[in-house]
């Protein structure tokens, strides 16, 4: 997803294979839309270009879920769309979802079943559990659900980025604490996919610079 000057547009890289085949589901899900090639616009950069960054890590092992498209209906995007749609005009947005499959090999089941058996013996201490032990039975029987499926390496990325132009006068460090507020706003919104019983998305330090 990349903002810019109130407009959101959802943009797609991969092999021509896999672009076919989300520009179908994109055609299916939005009949009206406009798609179109364009160049790679995270080489639309300077030495000028102020940047804040942030991306999230996941509160629990990855074998448990976060919300689902299918507790999000009926629109999964509105509210991380909102969001950046509200940043200031002469800022930009990019939110970048990195997708990965796993090799299906022994060494990834031997991961899934150690984090699957460290969870549960930690979980014997856990406090709250004993007070929510049937919630708890749902949520492992989610990620046994889970786990049992084809699992993808996901990194979901939020940038805030500006370009000061000839004649700004603005201090750096006000744009940058602007940046910095950008990018917790639209993180906020993403929150959405956090799931109150099974996991929850954890944003890592931001970083600023140029």
């Amino acid at each position: 997803l990349y903002a810019h000057s109130t407009m959101v547009y959802l943009t797609i890289a991969g092999s021509d294979q896999v672009v076919d085949f989300l520009m179908t589901g994109l055609y299916s899900w939005m009949s009206d839309c406009e798609i179109h090639d364009v160049e790679d616009y995270t080489l639309n950069v300077t030495p000028k270009t102020l940047v804040a960054g942030a991306d999230f890590r996941l509160w629990r092992p990855d074998i448990y879920q976060l919300k689902t498209f299918e507790d999000l209906r009926p629109d999964s995007l509105i509210p991380v769309v909102t969001a950046l749609s509200q940043i200031p005009e002469a800022d930009r947005m990019l939110i970048q979802v990195i997708v990965r499959p796993t090799k299906l090999n022994l060494m990834h089941h031997l991961a899934v079943w150690n984090i699957r058996s460290m969870d549960k013996f930690k979980r014997i201490f856990f406090t709250r559990d004993w007070f929510k032990r049937d919630m708890a039975k749902d949520t492992l029987k989610r990620a046994a659900q889970k786990a049992g499926r084809r699992m993808f390496l996901v990194n979901y990325r939020i940038t805030s980025l500006h370009d000061p132009s000839a004649t700004n006068t603005e201090p750096s460090q006000a744009i940058l604490r602007r940046l910095v507020r950008n990018v917790e706003h639209v993180a906020a919104a993403a929150k959405t996919y956090s799931s109150a019983e099974d996991n929850k998305l954890v944003l890592r330090p931001i970083q600023v610079g140029r």
